[in-house]
């Protein structure tokens, strides 16, 4: 039973609906974004069951305890305002997170804006998932 969530990039337009969901409807979440200011003022920390955090994944951070205890995993970051090399910085991130050890052992959802149209595989340390590329976000 899905306990805890993990959001990951709770400030973007998605996570900033996820969240108070998600919330409301009992599970205990971790929402993280890049600038912790920003989730702070949406008031979020004054609900007990949302606990914010700081997380930069173009920058080291310590995942293994981030994933602690968590049984599933949205993942919305993005770099589309990272300008023209966008695709790039987004790849990164998800790679950084995906290698994370705990990353193999909870449900995940990958949300993404990247699409080419094909359909292709992607290969994460121990699993193998199909990506249906298109134009829906």
């Amino acid at each position: 039973m899905i306990k805890t969530i993990l959001v990951v990039g709770a400030s973007g337009y998605v996570g900033s609906h996820l969240v108070p969901e998600l919330a409301n409807s009992g599970y205990q979440i971790k929402a993280t974004g890049r600038n912790l200011d920003l989730l702070q003022k949406r008031g979020w920390d004054a609900i007990p069951n949302i606990e914010l955090i700081e997380l930069d994944l173009n920058v080291h951070s310590d995942l293994d305890s981030l994933l602690q205890n968590v049984d599933a995993v949205f993942f919305l970051v993005h770099g589309m305002n990272h300008g023209h090399d966008f695709i790039d910085i987004e790849l990164h991130a998800a790679r950084t997170f995906s290698q994370a050890p705990q990353a193999k052992c909870c449900a995940a959802c990958y949300l993404s804006r990247c699409a080419s149209g094909q359909t292709r595989q992607i290969q994460t340390p121990g699993r193998q998932k199909e990506n249906r590329g298109g134009n829906s976000a």
